[in-house]
This record gives structure tokens, C-alpha cells and sequence, in this order.
């Protein structure tokens, strides 16, 4: 076979797999297609509150003005969009996604709180909203309109949520399957009295198929391989080559060298992101894009990194190390609670407290007061909750 035959053989089916696969190794749902007439807002003024928001939609984005007021212990406002027309039993099948992207911004905070409201079979009563599983996760926000995009698998369930229905919602990820609708909610960290702006652009689930990257290429080689095997001349046209004699002077055969031993690709690429994480696990703009960017390893191959280096995913094992920190400061120092949450990372002392508590199984009071209460933090268990 010409040289040029079997180059064209071996490289193009590789190459028509390899366009395959960065086409349609992504798949994507716009949540927002529903339509306008199925946003809502709300506020606590029915609890006695004195807040304000008033949103403004079309087809294609949100915008939201809004303003907190005094008269309830934890003031808020939000507002959300149900994925689907039709009664609140119908759902949206998650499973395939791995991520909710968000084109956002808002003037005045930095931080909003995000909420996924789920059917969870056996304990929803499509009668009372409150029963419905809601898991809720941060979202940093820009005063310019920014892409964001949080792992599907980081949101959480609060522990009100529990108190309020009684109960633990099933393991998952089973609750994907059964997504209802997206709730924004102010940050913490808004005062009361001021004036913002929110503009949701775009909402999307986005889903990577990373099969395809493997199985795609393999095919390609095979066929190759069958091609060229089709190809090759019969044994008794080939030309021989006479074999070479083994190097060395006199005859003498060479002594073996020992192997060089370099360390892999991946070894290296998780060395750099673990030392990274260690370095970074306080600063509040935390995400797989982040670390993407400032590593320089693509953020699809971040998750699967640190679960084989930890047995966590990447918000988990931040917060693993922003604990274990917290940990520290509390035994060591006489530091505030407030102090210590900033010091890590966390954004407040009641999520510190709650995390802590599920964590050690102790409050951070507890454990500052009552050093032989303190279970060891030595050997950290690999993580088998959501982070």
C-alpha cells in the first residue's frame, strides 16, 4: 500500500469521528422556553414582612427590581419560572444533565441563592407548595451579565425543608428526573433599604454525552485496521527486509538501560489542581470554570479528577477543606464565629453552623467548648452526602 493511501486510511475516519463527537457530545435544554406567562415573584410581606419586587418578563429574559423591608426575621424576595405548562405534575427528566447555566446579573449583590423545586415521589402534595423538594445553592453574580454555570449535583436540601415535611428525601440522584421549576432568591448579603436590579438572560441545562469521545474514535480505528488489513499485498509480494543485527561492538550485545520513570499526564494535572484547591478553598467565586480557567485543565475533566483523588465531588471536597480549616481555627484560636466563616470561605455563620453540624455531628459552639466532644479529622471519610 502507497504511503499516502494508508495515511488518508488511518486519519480520515479519525477525523470524521472526532468532528462527530464535538458535535454531538453536548445537549442542551432551554428552561425559559416556556413562555413568560408561567414566571411568578413573591415576597414576605404575607408573613409580615415589608419587602418589594416587581419583575418585568418576555420570552427571552427577566428583569427584576426589588427591595428588602423590615418586619420579618429573615427577609426575602424571588422569583421563578415552572419548566413546563399544565398541571405541577409535570416534570422534567434531569438525568442526562450535569450542569444549570444562568446568564445573570444584578447591581447590587454579589451572591444570589438558587432554588430547584422537585416532585419527590411519596412525600409531594401537589396541594402544598412546601412539600415539594426544594434543593438550594449559591450563585455569584456580576453587576455586568455574565455566563454561570453550577453542577446539578451541588445543590442541596435544607435542613427546614426536613423539619417542615418530617422527613429525608430519597438518595440520588432520583430526584433529577423530577424537576418543576427554578426559584432566585436575594443574597444574604443585600441591605435592607437598597434598591436592585436582577437580569436573567438565559437558563439552560446542559448535559455532556463523554462516551462519545471514546466510543466515536475506537470505531474509527477499528475501521481503519479492517481497511488496511483489506489492503495490504499478499505475503509473498511483500518485500523482505533483511533483520538487523543487534548493536554493539564485536558482536557484543549492548547492556540494558534502566528505564526512565516520568510521571503521567493525569498524575501531574491532579497534583497542580489538589495544590490549587488547598491554596484557593477560601475565595468566594469558587467553580469547576474557575479552576478550569486558573489550572488549565478543561472543567469536564475536573469532576472526574477530584473524585478519583478524594471520593468527592468539587463543591464537597471545598467544602471538606473549608471545614477541616474551621476545624482548626476553632481549637486553636479564640477567634469569632463570624471571623472564622469569612476566614473559610463560607458565607455566613448560620450556613457555617449548619455544615459544621452535618460534618462532625456537633455545632461549632460544642466543639470549641468540649475538646474531648471532637470526633478526629485526621483521615476524612470520602463523601457519601451531598456536598
Amino acid at each position: 500500500m502507497r504511503p499516502a493511501v494508508r495515511v488518508l486510511v488511518w486519519s480520515l475516519p479519525l477525523a470524521v469521528a472526532l468532528t462527530a463527537a464535538s458535535l454531538l457530545h453536548k445537549k442542551e435544554t432551554n428552561l425559559l422556553a416556556a413562555g413568560p406567562g408561567l414566571s411568578h415573584a413573591f415576597d414576605d410581606r404575607a408573613l409580615g414582612g415589608s419587602s418589594r419586587i416587581r419583575m418585568e418578563t418576555d420570552s427571552g429574559s427577566w428583569k427584576v427590581q426589588l427591595r428588602l423591608g423590615t418586619g420579618f426575621e429573615w427577609p426575602y424576595v424571588g422569583f421563578g419560572q415552572k419548566f413546563l405548562p399544565g398541571r405541577l405534575t409535570e416534570t422534567i427528566d434531569g438525568s442526562a444533565y450535569d450542569s444549570l447555566v444562568l446568564v445573570v446579573s444584578s447591581r447590587r449583590q454579589s451572591s444570589v441563592r438558587l432554588n430547584l423545586k422537585v416532585i419527590e415521589p411519596g412525600l409531594t402534595d401537589t396541594s402544598r407548595d412546601l412539600s415539594f423538594l426544594l434543593l438550594e445553592q449559591g450563585l455569584s453574580v456580576d453587576p455586568v451579565a455574565q455566563r454561570r454555570s453550577v453542577a446539578l449535583d451541588g445543590f442541596t436540601v435544607p435542613l427546614w425543608w426536613e423539619k417542615q415535611n418530617g422527613s429525608v428525601p430519597h438518595a440520588r440522584p432520583q430526584w433529577k428526573r423530577h424537576l418543576v421549576g427554578l426559584e432566585i432568591i436575594n443574597g444574604m448579603e443585600l441591605p435592607l433599604g437598597v434598591d436592585d436590579t436582577i437580569e436573567v438572560r438565559s437558563i439552560h441545562m446542559e448535559g455532556h454525552r463523554t462516551w462519545m469521545w471514546f466510543a466515536f474514535p475506537l470505531l474509527a480505528l477499528a475501521f481503519s485496521c479492517l481497511v488496511d488489513w483489506r489492503l495490504r499485498p499478499p505475503p509473498s509480494t511483500a518485500s523482505s527486509v533483511p533483520p538487523r543485527t543487534a548493536p554493539g561492538a564485536s558482536g557484543q550485545s549492548e547492556v540494558p538501560r534502566a528505564p526512565v520513570e516520568l510521571p503521567s499526564h493525569r498524575d501531574v494535572e491532579r497534583e497542580r489542581l489538589l495544590a490549587w484547591m488547598g491554596a484557593n478553598y477560601a475565595r468566594q467565586d469558587l467553580s469547576v470554570d474557575t479552576a478550569s480557567r486558573e489550572v488549565g485543565i478543561h472543567s469536564r475533566r475536573i469532576p472526574s479528577i477530584v473524585r478519583e483523588a478524594t471520593g468527592r465531588t468539587f463543591p464537597a471536597q471545598i467544602n471538606e477543606l473549608r471545614l477541616l480549616e474551621a476545624a482548626r481555627l476553632l481549637g486553636e484560636t479564640d477567634r469569632t464565629f463570624s471571623e472564622i466563616a469569612a476566614a473559610v470561605g463560607v458565607a455566613n455563620v448560620p450556613h457555617l453552623h449548619r455544615l459544621f453540624k452535618a460534618r462532625f455531628g456537633v455545632t461549632p459552639g460544642e466543639w470549641r467548648a468540649a475538646p474531648d466532644l471532637r470526633p478526629s479529622t485526621a483521615h476524612p471519610q470520602p463523601d457519601t452526602t451531598p456536598p
